[in-house]
């Protein structure tokens, strides 16, 4: 979704693709998605992030405050932020009928285009009245967070191992998942600086600048993609239940393939 989200305008503005309303609201639907789906991840690493912080500072009353039941509806609430922050992003634009010519304004390249982007009613209220809030959150809060409960992650986990061998089993466990976890987030936090940089030239200059959008797609394309190989190398588990699955994918394709050979 990412990499379609970010070819189509470059494919659109050169005129290589139809102009037509279906393929444009196409593409918004393409990249609203991808945003969404942008901050449904980094939110749901937040949450992770924030939990394994607070699995090892307070070992014993995280197992009572953080039930089975209580975490999902924690991770359901990361879905639900970013689902709220993600709709005003649906309802601000729609397609209509190219009138800039008409109107006078002096954009010689969008004359060209039958019909163009506007506003909706919902915009003025959301990047008005609002002034875009549900963008700044989305944005600018969670790398923040990131980088304080990563540092209090790191600075209890020093400070535990200086009593390893006083640790008991679910310690170790609490220390061995922060610590695999970690590359997750210094990737997210990393893939995660593009947007920021776009979202500040948005917010602060007004200007939207294609070449800064593409970074933003292709970063959330890397991100994605980096997951599993981090899990893969550095889960022992993760690895062998990978294995497992792929060989019994396998075995039906193989069955297959040879029942066409014969």
């Amino acid at each position: 979704m990412a990499m379609l989200a970010s070819t189509v305008p470059v494919l659109y503005f050169q005129g290589r693709i139809g102009k037509g309303v279906v393929f444009i609201y196409f593409y918004i639907i393409a990249v609203n998605t991808m945003l969404l789906s942008r901050s449904t991840s980094i939110f749901t690493t937040v949450l992770i992030t924030i939990l394994n912080y607070i699995s090892i500072a307070f070992p014993l009353t995280s197992v009572q405050w953080f039930t089975a039941r209580r975490t999902k509806l924690l991770v359901l609430s990361s879905f639900l932020l970013s689902l709220c922050l993600g709709i005003p992003r649906y309802l601000s634009v729609f397609v209509g009928e190219n009138h800039l010519k008409e109107e006078q304004f002096n954009v010689s390249r969008l004359n060209e285009f039958p019909n163009i982007l506007k506003p909706t009613q919902f915009s003025r209220f959301f990047y008005g009245t609002l002034n875009g809030v549900h963008n700044q959150i989305d944005y600018w809060a969670p790398l923040p967070l990131l980088m304080i409960f990563i540092l209090l992650s790191y600075w209890n986990v020093r400070k535990i191992n200086k009593r390893r061998k006083d640790l008991n089993f679910n310690q170790k466990n609490d220390i061995q998942a922060v610590t695999m976890f970690l590359p997750v987030v210094i990737a997210l936090f990393v893939c995660n600086i593009s947007p920021i940089v776009y979202y500040s030239f948005m917010h602060f200059k007004g200007i939207i600048y294609r070449e800064m959008f593409a970074m933003v797609c292709l970063s959330a394309a890397l991100n994605s993609s980096l997951n599993f190989p981090i899990y893969y190398f550095r889960a022992s588990n993760f690895r062998n239940e990978a294995r497992s699955l792929l060989s019994q994918q396998s075995i039906p394709t193989i069955q297959v393939m040879s029942s066409l050979g014969e």
